[in-house]
């Protein structure tokens, strides 16, 4: 199953494979929209479309890099896995947990 072009990069376009199409049965499926573009959409806050694509193409979000300390996302419900994959990555790659993530994390685990 393919997935996404791995070099994909900010200021260039990005390729994505067909389990991305948004020909499924689920959740904004057959909206318009690849899935890419209603993750983006549905998980990131501050987002902007493309003019013209009836806002199916997501050009930025506030995102960025910033860590749980930093920033959560918009949509409470994936707080607790959005935390989960933080930390995965952050084991694998041994990136720096701040206090302020720590903090973060523990006040949105008490809910999960």
């Amino acid at each position: 199953m393919s997935g996404y072009e791995r070099g994909c990069g900010a200021d260039r376009g990005c390729v994505f494979g067909p389990s991305w199409t948004d020909d499924h049965a689920g959740i904004d499926g057959h909206d318009g929209c690849d899935t890419c573009n209603d993750v983006l959409r549905r998980q990131l806050d501050g987002v902007t479309f493309r003019p013209g694509t009836h806002d199916c193409v997501v050009i930025n979000a506030s995102k960025g890099d910033r860590s749980p300390g930093e920033w959560m996302p918009i949509n409470r419900a994936f707080r607790c896995e959005y935390i989960d994959r933080f930390l995965d990555v952050a084991l694998a790659y041994d990136l720096p947990v701040t206090r302020a993530d720590v903090r973060s994390m523990r006040f949105t685990l008490a809910t999960c």
